[in-house]
């Protein structure tokens, strides 16, 4: 897991247009799994992220860290809480194993299945 520190621009439809990069530029706490990364982003009034692994992650301002769980049996159930921002925000789902058939504006569901 890695916690990158950052801005905390709104996620809303207007900024995400107008401001540059906004997800590579806004506080991010990224989890690696063995076929997926998982990228909680943060915005403004979300600079609070918890996993249920690690707890709150709240550094200092500015301070990146990395934790290394790979000597942990972190495992999740299909509908089991990963974690949770203190006010909600954007979820990004990286996968090198899955084609997903997603099209703007879908509304995703619990258990919902992602890929083809």
């Amino acid at each position: 897991m890695d916690y990158i520190g950052g801005d905390l621009f709104s996620v809303n439809q207007q900024t995400t247009q107008s401001v540059d990069n906004l997800f590579a530029r806004n506080e991010r706490v990224v989890c690696y799994f063995d076929t997926y990364t998982i990228v909680l982003v943060g915005a403004i009034f979300v600079g609070s992220m918890d996993t249920v692994w690690h707890g709150q992650i709240t550094p200092p301002y500015g301070k990146q860290f990395s934790v290394d769980y790979s000597d942990k049996n972190i495992s999740l159930k299909k509908g089991e809480e990963l974690g949770r921002f203190n006010m909600g925000s954007t979820v990004i789902l990286l996968s090198n194993t899955h084609q997903f058939d997603l099209q703007a504006g879908l509304v995703v569901k619990m258990g919902q299945s992602l890929s083809v």
